[in-house]
Order: structure tokens, then sequence, then C-alpha cells
């Protein structure tokens, strides 16, 4: 690119020119600087072309490279694992014309311990499942107490608890917490995998004691219990069964949910009983 376009007219300039020799005009010492500048960035962009083609052709090549190498990595290691399966499954059933290779051997020699004095060694048949062993219930727990109802929600009492089984102490995931008030209106929750619910009740209904709560779940009996002081959950075994052979259907009724005037959070943990087995 030697000349550039008059502003003038559009026709094409040479640098070296002054004057537009279609319409005569003179060019400014600003015109000239940047007409100059201009094919000076040109030049250097055609330059730097095929350096910039050259540098993507190289990274593009590098990826498929590694992506490729990856690839045959992962393929020799899952055959290197089919045979290592293949031959401890031979080892397992007595084959003996299959030997183990030497790479299966240095894996078995890593894997040996060391036979202690206090070290017990429990062996398990190769067609036979190893025992499965169940893990004690979980306990419950006090929930965390939540953040109050914001002020421009209305006047509203955040109720909030756990529900728990009375025999194992362990919470009850999924169970179904139904409000009802005198007036007919319904409020409904459930409890997440840590037996913890909360929801919003109107504070005038709450503070008289209008509204009662039903809470059912899969595998327990219908009905529930207010949670007491100690908890159940905080007892013993003994104490808890002991607690429930002394229940009666009354015991199992809806209970009113009843706050103080000024209290924004109310606690209320909730215990089901479990059907007999």
């Amino acid at each position: 690119m030697s000349a550039i376009l008059c502003p003038g007219c559009s026709a094409p300039l040479r640098l070296a020119s002054a004057v537009c020799e279609s319409c005569g005009r003179p060019w400014s010492e600003d015109e000239i600087e940047r007409a100059r500048a201009a094919l000076v960035e040109a030049h250097l962009r055609r330059k730097r072309l095929p350096v910039v083609i050259v540098a993507w052709v190289l990274v593009a090549a590098c990826a498929a490279g590694i992506y490729y190498r990856r690839e045959i990595v992962l393929g020799l290691l899952a055959g290197v694992k089919a045979d290592f399966v293949h031959e401890m499954n031979a080892q397992s059933k007595r084959d003996p014309g299959k030997p183990l290779s030497p790479m299966a051997q240095q894996l078995i020699g890593a894997l040996r311990v060391p036979r202690g004095e206090n070290q017990t060694v429990v062996t398990v048949a190769a067609d036979r499942p190893a025992p499965l062993i169940k893990a004690p219930p979980r306990a419950a727990r006090r929930p965390p107490e939540p953040q109050a109802p914001p002020p421009h929600w209305g006047a509203l009492t955040r109720v909030y608890g756990v529900v728990y089984d009375m025999n194992t102490a362990s919470p009850v995931a999924g169970a179904a917490i139904v409000f009802r008030a005198s007036g007919g209106m319904v409020w409904s929750t459930s409890t997440d995998p840590d037996g913890f619910y909360v929801t919003d009740l109107p504070t005038n209904l709450v503070n008289k004691g209008g509204v009662e709560a039903t809470v059912t779940a899969t595998g327990y009996r219908e009905g529930q219990i207010e949670d007491v002081d100690p908890p159940y959950f905080e007892r013993t075994e003994e104490q808890r069964l002991d607690a429930l052979s002394q229940l009666s259907p009354s015991d199992l009724e809806s209970f009113p949910v009843r706050a103080r005037p000024s209290a924004i959070l109310l606690p209320l943990d909730v215990v089901l009983v479990p059907l007999a087995r």
C-alpha cells in the first residue's frame, strides 16, 4: 500500500505528493502524519501475519499430540488392568495352566504385608461376598437456629425443629408436617435428610394457640409426640423403650403450636413412633 484516499474526493493519493492531483486539495501536516502511521501499521500487520499463523498451527499440533498421547496411555492402562484382573481370577480359581506374569507377581508382592503378632488375617472365599456390616443409626441433634423472618413479610413467627424416631433416636427424612388453623388455613413443609424443618406461621394465630401440628412419615404410626425436656434423643435406649411401652393413643394426637407474644423464633421438635415389626 503506497497510496491512500484523498479526504476530499476519495481519489488515490501518493504519499510523496502534497496536493491531490484530482481535486487540487492540499494536505495538512496532521493528515500526512496520520497517513504515514497508517501505512506503517499496515506494513507491520502484513509482517506479523505469518508469525501468528505459525504460532496457532504449533498450538493446535501440541494440543492434538497431548490428546492422542493421553488416549494411547489410557488404552495401555486399560489393557494392563484387564490382563491383571484375568490373572487374579485364574489365581483365585487355582488354575495351574496359566502362570502369573512378572508384572502381576510384582504387584502381589507389593500388596503383601508382613504378618505381625497382633495382626488379624481374614480370609474370604473368592465366590462368596464379604459380609455387610450394618452401621449404627445416626442420632438426631438440635437444629441450628434460623434467621428471623424479614420485617417486611409481616407479623410472622418462624417455627423450626427436628423430627426423629423415638426408638432409635435417628432423624426422620421426608416427614410431612402440616399446620392447620381453626379458620381452615393450612401450611405444610417437610424434613430434610437431617430431619430438620422450618416454616413461617402468622404470629397472631401462634400466640393464641390457634394452630395444630400433625406429622406423618412412611413406616411410622399415625400421630406424633411433642418432644419434652430433656429430649428423647439425649436419653438412653432403655429409657426410650420404657417411654414407648407407656404410650397411649391420646399421646399421639395433634398438639397446639403456641409461643410467647414476643417470640419470633419457636423451636418445636417432634417424635414419631415406629410401626411394630
